[in-house]
């Protein structure tokens, strides 16, 4: 290193420990005559050659002594700060009275921020000097509510309910729909809004004791788990299962397909059954006409359900789909598939001891499914 970058090399301040070796006040001299008349602070005073030449060691180690109380990452500015001008704690929260420990602009502007965070500056009421007449009569009768330091009417809510129910707005609302789902009514899709499927798979978990570490789906802090697969040569991005199970935690963090062992997809309105495309392959499918252009019809939509069935069936053991509307369930295991009524309790005592069958062997590689149990 080279003498002139030696010179303006800063001084490592996290080696000084605050030692009282000057008084307060001295502290202060020090300080005001480093800062002179021009009112700004010498740019030299954290440089390793300028504390050495005008010893002050002394001056840092009593600067870190009386500001003990600020944090360890507090900048050599706020420490300045709290010297020249006494303050020995953090100012309280105008709201919750916790510690402000937000510090803003300089040395000679310096200051500590009213409110600790932004949330409790939203819950303060808009101060009385900045509240218009009317809105001062109106709070004086108590006819307002106050909500994140706004003021609104009792007068304005039944305006906003009034136009919430007019004819106008409900129009605009089913055109929105229609352009986006299809349909009028949004409802009527069931598991699209994916509470229906969250509540039934939240069930299907609890019911069969599947630890809810090794499970990825929707609303338990994750998204689905989504893969990017190809249909009739051209990508379908948003291929994703309602829910998948691997084999432990690490594979579950890294979402290794490779050890996925269960998976389920819950069925609702716009899935379609092998009889329906038969039926009538060329119907518009919904929504997926505004979400996927390339799935406009309940053929393509079935043949999207088919491709994802098929490419996680490689790594799965079990693939299970819930019919929403016809209240069954489907399971795949290898290449056999069994169908079990929802409303039947024969058939879902049969069901239920090949689910619990398969989390007593917790998924083992070497684990095999017998057919008898599908009997």
């Amino acid at each position: 290193m080279t003498i002139a970058k030696r010179q303006y090399k800063n001084f490592n301040f996290n080696d000084i420990r605050g030692n009282k070796t000057m008084g307060l006040n001295e502290v202060k001299k020090k300080l005001n005559d480093l800062i002179g008349n021009t009112g700004r602070l010498n740019t030299n005073i954290k440089r390793v050659h300028f504390i050495k030449n005008h010893n002050l060691l002394p001056f840092w180690e009593s600067v870190f002594y009386y500001t003990q109380f600020l944090k360890s990452s507090a900048s050599i500015v706020e420490r300045l700060f709290c010297v020249k001008n006494n303050i020995s704690e953090y100012p309280k929260c105008g709201y919750c009275k916790k510690e402000s420990t937000h510090f803003g602009r300089n040395l000679t502007d310096g200051h500590y921020g009213q409110y600790c965070s932004t949330k409790c500056r939203a819950q303060v009421i808009m101060p009385w000097e900045f509240m218009t007449n009317e809105t001062k009569l109106k709070k004086s009768h108590n006819l307002s509510l106050k909500l994140k330091g706004r003021v609104f009417t009792e007068q304005w809510k039944n305006k906003m309910k009034i136009a919430a129910n007019s004819e106008k707005t409900k129009n605009k609302k089913k055109k929105t729909n229609l352009m986006k789902y299809g349909v009028e009514n949004p409802g009527v899709l069931g598991a699209y809004s994916s509470k229906s499927s969250k509540i039934f798979i939240e069930n299907f978990i609890s019911k069969y004791n599947i630890d809810q570490k090794l499970c990825i789906y929707k609303n338990n802090g994750n998204y689905e788990f989504y893969r990017s697969l190809k249909l009739n040569g051209k990508f379908y991005k948003r291929c994703g299962y309602d829910f998948v199970a691997f084999k432990d935690i690490d594979s579950c963090l890294k979402k290794d397909f490779r050890e996925i062992v269960m998976a389920l997809e819950y069925n609702g309105p716009w899935h379609y059954t092998e009889e329906e495309v038969l039926k009538s392959p060329d119907t518009p499918s919904v929504p997926y006409k505004k979400n996927n252009p390339n799935i406009t019809t309940i053929k393509q939509s079935y043949d999207a359900d088919e491709l994802k069935r098929k490419h996680i069936m490689k790594y799965a053991k079990i693939y299970i789909v819930y019919w929403e509307n016809l209240k069954k369930y489907q399971v795949f295991i290898n290449d056999d598939i069994t169908y079990y009524d929802s409303q039947n309790e024969k058939n879902m005592g049969k069901l239920d001891k090949l689910l619990n069958k398969c989390v007593e062997d917790y998924w083992s590689q070497e684990c095999k499914y017998q057919k008898d149990l599908n009997k």
